[in-house]
């Protein structure tokens, strides 16, 4: 089961699945959207807190995505972020 069913099902919300296992609520969105995956120890304390319902299972699509070459994207976006970073740095210290 997806972390947004059990929060459907369980009429619960976003903040209070954040609280229970003390992350913020832009990390529970990053895990549903699948930016990234939970920390071994988030991935058992949110099994714990959903009685089993959301367990490894429901990430290994993303973990073989990533497998299979999502990884590379990402390093790719990566990078690209940190060399406009640098671009961004030269650009406003020039005017100093």
């Amino acid at each position: 089961m997806q972390i947004e069913e059990w929060l459907e099902r369980e009429n619960k919300s976003v903040n209070y699945l954040a609280g229970r296992l003390d992350v913020t609520r832009q990390t529970v969105y990053g895990w549903m959207n699948g930016d990234f995956l939970p920390s071994a120890h988030k991935l058992m304390k949110l099994y714990e807190i959903t009685s089993g319902d959301v367990s490894l299972e429901d990430f290994r699509a993303k973990l073989q995505e990533l497998r299979d070459g999502e990884g590379d994207r990402l390093e790719k976006q990566i990078r690209e972020g940190v060399e406009r970073g640098r671009s961004y740095r030269r650009g406003s210290s020039s005017g100093s």
